[in-house]
């Protein structure tokens, strides 16, 4: 729910209130690849606790 009623992107909430977050990504290119790391911070006033991820990844190419 929000303030305005039920919206179905608010539905996994359950509460009116509001989601404030923070993220974080870093990336670089190597020699025969490129990778990346990130970390996300969430906080919803009407939930039970903070939400926390980390993201980790490596792209090779197909070909040269």
């Amino acid at each position: 729910m929000s303030e305005a009623g039920r919206e179905a992107v608010n539905a996994s909430f359950g509460e009116p209130g509001d989601v404030h977050g923070l993220a974080l990504r870093t990336e670089s290119q190597a020699a025969d690849f490129d990778w990346y790391l990130g970390l996300s911070l969430q906080r919803y006033r009407a939930g039970p606790r903070p939400d926390a991820g980390v993201q980790f990844g490596i792209e090779f190419p197909l070909q040269r």
